[in-house]
């Protein structure tokens, strides 16, 4: 601990930005300024802001609107809703898997940042609401309110990734910040499954023997993804996916049957990884960038198990440093500065201790 306490320390004395290397190849990124030190920022449209001009506007938004989709483009279109819904009636427990990820983003996050805030800058707890974006559209009723923070989590086919990307690390999500400057608009958070986690929550009134076969491929599709790999339970030609999984995908798959299904979302690889994948992605809605640090919740690499799913010190404190630099902005003149690394070294500590011990 002592070591990972020096090393943290170190980075965060590193003018090439915090925590390490500045930026993943051709990241577009803005150099701003807290003070001296230097802030790496996400380019944005013109026109558009980030999460945290949300919450520091004089209005103070405390409420997030959650509006959930989950598409696969594989199957029939999701724009006809209501087939959509008939070939998918528990749809919206794949919602409530993936919703508490987000709210402990939030959480891990916002104590992260205020470890590294003076009291009067420190991050809000919001109060989220999950709404059925299916429903909403099919009842007309509006989808947004401009006292609220509005997010959109879309959750689609992991699959969908590799076209994005080539292999070994495809990408497995997406963070898109559509946030205007008046404080209205909303942030996207895409997350990428497998198809044949639908088909096995699909499976729940099916054959007790039905069920145990699409578990078994969802343990084979979730062990893949884990390992940055691709697995199709049923394809037209018949091909055998299942012999092109690596070791590490079938240790994956050995550690997941340790586990009941209805488990994976609460514990074990998978837990840490979705947990990670969220975390991740909404660090984009802040304006991250990406950080080639295994430690940081902000390195493009999520294949294999690595990193961490709780932001490190370093990202609460390039996370605390954006705050700052917004609050400079608004009030015209340097009211904010992040904590000193050297006079909180103990806390930092505490944080990385904690880090650890609740980590999936």
């Amino acid at each position: 601990m002592k070591n990972a306490l020096w090393i943290v320390l170190f980075l965060l004395t590193s003018f090439t930005g915090w925590g390490g290397a500045v930026a993943a190849p051709n990241t577009p990124y803005d150099v701003l300024y807290c003070g001296k030190e230097k802030i790496y920022r996400l380019k944005q449209t013109e026109g558009k802001e980030f999460l945290l001009s949300n919450i520091i506007f004089p209005q103070q938004k405390r409420q997030v609107k959650v509006l959930a989709y989950v598409n696969f483009p594989f199957s029939p279109s999701p724009a006809d809703s209501s087939g959509y819904l008939a070939k998918n009636p528990h749809y919206w427990r794949a919602v409530e898997e993936v919703y508490p990820y987000l709210q402990q983003a939030w959480k891990d996050w916002r104590a992260a940042a205020n470890a590294w805030l003076p009291e009067k800058f420190r991050l809000p707890e919001l109060s989220f609401t999950l709404l059925d974006g299916y429903r909403l559209d099919a009842a007309r009723q509006p989808r947004w309110g401009e006292d609220t923070l509005n997010l959109s989590l879309e959750i689609t086919s992991g699959k969908y990734g590799l076209f994005m990307r080539s292999v070994p690390d495809p990408v497995r999500g997406a963070g898109i910040a559509l946030f205007t400057k008046e404080g209205n608009g909303f942030g996207r958070i895409l997350f990428f499954l497998e198809q044949e986690w639908m088909d096995w929550l699909n499976a729940e009134h099916l054959s007790q023997e039905e069920q145990t076969r699409r578990a078994a491929e969802y343990q084979k599709a979730a062990g893949a993804q884990l390992a940055g790999e691709f697995y199709a339970a049923a394809v037209p030609n018949g091909y055998d996916w299942e012999r092109e999984l690596s070791s590490q995908a079938r240790r994956y798959i050995r550690q997941l049957a340790a586990l009941s299904p209805k488990e994976w979302s609460k514990q074990g690889p998978w837990a840490h990884y979705n947990q990670r994948l969220i975390t991740h992605e909404m660090g984009h809605l802040f304006g991250l960038v990406h950080i080639q640090d295994s430690a940081s919740v902000m390195d493009p690499v999520l294949a294999g198990g690595r990193g961490t799913a709780r932001p490190s010190a370093s990202d609460g404190l390039r996370l605390a440093a954006l705050v700052c630099w917004y609050h400079n902005q608004r009030a015209g003149k340097n009211v904010c500065a992040p904590l000193s690394a050297k006079k909180h070294a103990a806390f930092i500590q505490r944080i990385l201790q904690n880090s650890l011990q609740n980590s999936l």
